[in-house]
């Protein structure tokens, strides 16, 4: 099973570190399609977070077509194949480039207040752990 660690010490939020690891697991396939995830108390035992923070987490994630919540019997993974089309897939417009995202990321981050060697410690980490957990 895949294992969550929240850094309590991080200026990350506790709850954007699991959104992320739970994005980057399924999309890692380390979570396969249809496979039922953690339940709310599982996930509160295995990260100490509460089960309203992560029910919120897992709403976030079935409005980004990742998971499915079936009430009564758990969150599964979205199959991808069937997943809901994209904004990109009904306008027909190309995805925005990868330097693009990068530079709204940095801007956003810099508009929100952190500095530019903030941010390069924000990536750093992000991308090692990343790079860790492949």
């Amino acid at each position: 099973m895949f294992s969550f660690h929240i850094q309590p010490d991080s200026e990350i939020p506790a709850s954007q570190q699991l959104l992320d690891q739970l994005q980057f697991a399924i999309a890692s396939h380390q979570f396969a399609s249809e496979q039922r995830l953690p339940s709310l108390r599982q996930l509160e035992m295995m990260t100490g977070l509460h089960r309203n923070t992560i029910s919120k987490i897992y709403r976030e994630l079935e409005v980004l077509g990742l998971v499915k919540l079936i009430p009564g019997s758990g969150v599964y993974v979205q199959d991808q194949r069937q997943s809901p089309t994209t904004p990109s897939e009904t306008t027909k417009e190309p995805s925005p480039q990868p330097q693009a995202i990068f530079d709204d990321a940095i801007q956003q981050l810099l508009e929100a207040g952190y500095s530019l060697p903030q941010i390069q410690q924000l990536f750093t980490k992000a991308v090692d752990w990343r790079l860790a957990c492949a």
